[in-house]
């Protein structure tokens, strides 16, 4: 199964992929073979995470994890051998798929048609549901069926806020007009 060493065998990687389960683990620690089946119990982890690095390089797992002096002292009990490097496969890098080229000049040329398209339909759809009315004539037609609530304060204030949120004739003088009538009535 492999070739003599002074401290162990020569195992290549397929070989020691094989000692994959909770009876029989071993695992590649820098280019070490370890079989630790009789650890797998006591392992601080769990057995899991032993067994998820069966089967390839687990030298990378082993140092994130940051085990202790003593924790590395304890795996020459479980040495068996060396790894043969070359049964070992290169790193492979991860380049991530290529993406479709995203063009900015596009996409703002498309929302400028969109909005081209959009805003004359707004103005259009608001000029047909407004109905031609000013805070003066509304003013007005609150005098002649009922002056006394016109000038009551809370509907002056309700009526000038309803105009300044739909966005009719709120502009200065039409304000004043509503102002000079109300000095004029009292």
């Amino acid at each position: 199964m492999g070739v003599e060493v002074d401290k162990g065998k020569i195992y290549a990687l397929s070989d020691v992929s094989k000692h994959n389960s909770r009876e029989d683990c071993w695992l590649v620690i820098n280019g070490k073979v370890y079989d630790v089946t009789r650890f797998m119990e006591d392992h601080p982890g769990g057995d899991e995470v032993l067994l998820a690095v069966t089967g390839k390089d687990a030298s990378n797992d082993f140092e994130d994890v940051g085990h202790s002096s003593t924790a590395k002292a304890m795996m020459e009990e479980y040495y068996v051998g060396e790894i043969d490097a070359s049964t070992i496969p290169a790193k492979v890098k991860y380049t991530p798929p290529k993406q479709p080229h995203y063009n900015q000049d596009k996409t703002t040329d498309f929302v400028i048609k969109i909005l081209q398209f959009l805003v004359p339909l707004a103005i259009l759809g608001l000029a047909v549901v407004a109905k031609k009315e000013d805070i003066v004539s509304r003013f007005m037609a609150g005098m002649d069926s009922d002056p006394e609530n016109v000038i009551n304060p809370k509907y002056l204030l309700n009526i000038t806020l309803n105009f300044l949120i739909a966005g009719k004739d709120t502009t200065a003088g039409t304000l004043s007009w509503v102002i000079f009538l109300l000095c004029k009535t009292r």
